[in-house]
C-alpha cells in the first residue's frame, strides 16, 4: 500500500465514521459541487495529493489533529523509550545519526515486506558488528551487548 492509498484509507475510516459525506467534505476543501464526489473518491483511493494547506483543512473538517490522518488505525502503538533513544543519539557521530534518521523515515514509508526487509537487515548489521567486536576482544556492555 503507497502512503497516499494509507492516508486515504485513513481519511474515509475518519469520514465514515464522523457520518460526513462526501460532498460535505469537497464542500470544506473548496472543490466544487460538479466534482465533489470525485474528488473525494480519488483522494480516498490514493489517487490525489493534497497540499499541506488542505490537509489542515481536511483535518479541521474532520475533527480530528492533522497527525491523526497519517496514523493506520490497525497498526500497534508507538512506544518509544524516549530516554534509551536519546541515550543511542548521545553516542553516535554524526555520520551515524544521520543514517539513523534516514532509516527511521524509511520504516515510516514501508510496506510490511519492505519493514521485514529491512528488520533482516538490520540483524546482519547487528551480526557483523558483533562478530568484529569478538574479533578485537570487546569486553561486552553492562547491559550484555557488545561494546561500541
Amino acid at each position: 500500500m503507497t502512503l497516499q492509498q494509507a492516508f486515504g484509507k485513513q481519511v474515509r475510516r475518519l469520514r465514515k465514521r464522523r457520518g460526513i459525506k462526501q460532498t460535505v467534505l469537497a464542500t470544506a476543501l473548496g472543490y466544487s459541487p460538479t466534482s465533489a464526489n470525485s474528488m473525494i473518491s480519488k483522494l480516498e483511493r490514493g489517487k490525489v495529493n493534497l497540499t499541506l494547506e488542505k490537509v489542515f483543512v481536511l483535518a479541521e473538517a474532520l475533527q480530528v489533529s492533522p497527525a491523526e490522518l497519517f496514523v493506520e488505525e490497525d497498526a500497534p502503538p508507538v512506544r518509544a523509550d524516549v530516554q534509551g533513544l536519546s541515550e543511542v543519539s548521545a553516542r553516535l557521530d554524526e555520520q551515524a545519526r544521520t543514517l539513523w534518521v534516514h532509516y527511521g523515515r524509511s520504516l515510516l514509508m514501508a510496506d510490511d515486506a519492505t519493514r521485514q526487509d529491512l528488520q533482516g537487515h538490520l540483524r546482519l548489521v547487528e551480526q557483523v558488528a558483533e562478530l568484529r567486536h569478538l574479533k578485537r576482544g570487546d569486553p561486552p556492555n553492562a547491559d550484555g551487548g557488545l561494546g561500541s
